[in-house]
Order: C-alpha cells, then sequence, then structure tokens
C-alpha cells in the first residue's frame, strides 16, 4: 500500500478525521487509498505541548495534542506513542493544485473573499466545499498542493520507517 508521512499533530488530526485537508509544497499524481504515516521526529509547532510525568521513579516525556471538538469542549491526545507509526489509512485520496480564484476549476483548490474552497471531480463548481476552517493548518497559498484525505480509518498504531514524498508500506497483515 502506498503511504505518506506527515508531522505531528498534523498525521495525528488527520488519523481523528479532525483534518482532512493538507498544505504541501509538493504534489503528486497519486490517486487512492494512502497509509498516514507520523514522523519520528517533531517538527516544531504550537499545538502540541511537551509536559513530564512520573512513572515508575522515572521521568518521561508526554507530549499533548491540545484540540477543541465540534461543540467547542477542549480535549488533550497523547501523542508521545505515535511519532514513527502508521495511524490511520486514508480510503481515497486527492492531490490537487491550489491556485487563484480567476483559475477555479474542478479539481482545484482555491482562496476566495477570504475563505478556502475545494471543488472535487465529482461535484460541479456551483457546489464547492467551504474548507477555511483548514486554514489554521497550512499554508495555501497559490502554486501549492492540497492533500485531501477522505473515508479515513483509524488504525493500531504499527512502528514503520518514513520516507519522503509517496512511499511503498507493507503492512505485516
Amino acid at each position: 500500500m502506498k503511504a505518506i508521512t506527515l508531522h505531528q499533530p498534523y498525521a495525528h488530526l488527520v488519523a481523528m478525521s479532525v483534518m482532512g485537508v493538507v498544505a504541501s509544497s509538493w504534489g503528486s499524481d497519486y490517486h487512492g487509498p494512502i497509509a498516514i504515516h507520523a514522523a519520528k521526529h517533531r517538527r516544531a509547532n504550537e499545538n502540541i505541548r511537551v509536559g513530564e510525568w512520573q512513572f515508575a521513579g522515572k521521568t518521561q516525556l508526554l507530549w499533548t495534542l491540545d484540540l477543541n471538538d465540534d461543540a467547542g469542549h477542549a480535549f488533550s491526545r497523547d501523542l508521545h506513542d505515535t511519532f514513527g507509526m502508521v495511524l490511520a489509512v486514508s480510503n481515497e485520496t486527492h492531490v490537487v493544485p491550489i491556485v487563484s480564484a480567476s483559475a477555479k476549476r474542478s479539481s482545484s483548490v482555491w482562496r476566495e473573499d477570504g475563505k478556502l474552497y475545494w471543488a472535487p471531480p465529482w461535484r460541479n463548481m456551483a457546489t464547492a466545499m467551504d474548507i477555511t476552517s483548514r486554514l489554521p493548518y497550512g499554508d495555501f497559498s497559490e502554486g501549492r498542493y492540497a492533500w485531501i484525505f477522505t473515508d479515513v480509518e483509524p488504525i493500531d498504531p504499527v512502528p514503520a520507517k518514513g520516507h519522503p514524498w509517496v512511499w511503498e508500506w507493507e503492512s505485516e497483515e
């Protein structure tokens, strides 16, 4: 199965179906199922807190992601055991260019009037999806790419060595 490595917290957000669109500087012709892998190393991000906790007399680092659910309730997810793991499978993946509003077309993402839109290939332009809620999670400027993950199924984390770009992951199942 094909896989993509994302830094935390993005891999976890995609696995939890909190965020289905990730902005990237590179695109791909790939379309189809893809495993979501969390990079082994942490990238600086203000959404990840590092705390300490005591267990059996040893100090451990505790990585948590602070989020709000759809109802606005705050909660945290423990991320410390997810670095270097495959966390989910997206059964459908689209990689589309981010274009200017004047160049919008089916299978593209664009910004217009302060909002972010996506026109999936199976919908007409008049029914483009408003994905503005994804703006805080990445650089959606023209010339970049949007990776759109749909029908995401979390799995029990599986250790794997990640790679840049799209790579081949061999599940042990």
